[in-house]
């Protein structure tokens, strides 16, 4: 599951003198890498697309959660209770904003905890924040009116960078089968998986970096990013003896 995918990156970053790379991804995430929420991701609530326009409740939270990913949250103010009620009861939509961007992930509730207070989300889409305002009568809650927005589709790029793109895919899919077993997907949610994996960074400049590859619309640069990233992360690992 996420939450153990995310346990255990941030393990090899502040543990790397106790862990080896591939070990550690190859015990502890093992075959169920990709197949977290992914299999289910149009079963258990909307599918959203590009262009499609929406207006929600939102969660103000510095939360890089990337569609088809999970998380849990604790939840405390009375205005986010409501929000728990009102969308965990009729699966209703929900946005996790970043802060200080226009930024965020169309969430649904999936699982609830100890009378709401803890709430399972799986982001289905991103968006951008066209306009918000604070409803009446909900303790201060925030609605927005929101555009779903996606990556590129494959007929939308030229044929140099359909080649790149598969190459691309060939050679991260390769290099991730010697770590572990896992199901096939598609190259943007491969992305988004990669993604995933690296902590959420709360210092510049590593937070710019997840905010690009948060709002780019390139699956290419994403995935070259974040699999350079795992590369490097692995070659700068102390050797155990």
């Amino acid at each position: 599951c996420l939450d153990t995918v995310a346990q255990i990156t941030k393990t090899i970053l502040t543990n790397t003198n106790d862990f080896r790379y591939h070990h550690t991804i190859s015990t502890g995430i093992k075959s169920n890498l990709f197949d977290f929420e992914l299999a289910n991701l149009d079963g258990i609530s909307p599918v959203y697309k590009h262009g499609d326009n929406l207006t929600i409740p939102l969660f103000p939270l510095e939360l890089f959660i990337f569609p088809g990913t999970s998380a849990w949250l604790n939840i405390f103010e009375l205005r986010y209770r409501l929000l728990t009620k009102i969308c965990g009861a009729e699966n209703k939509p929900f946005g996790i904003l970043l802060p200080g961007t226009v930024l965020g992930a169309v969430v649904h509730i999936v699982e609830m905890k100890s009378s709401e207070s803890k709430i399972k989300i799986l982001s289905k889409a991103r968006f951008r924040l066209l306009k918000h305002w604070e409803e009446e009568d909900t303790f201060g809650l925030n609605y927005g009116e929101v555009q779903v927005f996606e990556d590129k589709s494959i007929e939308e790029l030229d044929t140099s960078e359909k080649e790149l793109l598969t190459k691309l895919y060939k050679e991260i899919t390769a290099y991730l089968s010697t770590l572990c077993s896992f199901k096939a997907i598609g190259a943007s949610e491969l992305s988004f998986v990669l993604a995933s994996l690296i902590p959420e960074f709360k210092q510049e400049p590593e937070r710019e970096s997840v905010l690009k590859w948060f709002e780019t619309t390139n699956t290419i640069e994403r995935l070259t990013e974040t699999y350079n990233y795992f590369l490097d992360l692995e070659k700068n690992l102390p050797q155990t003896k």
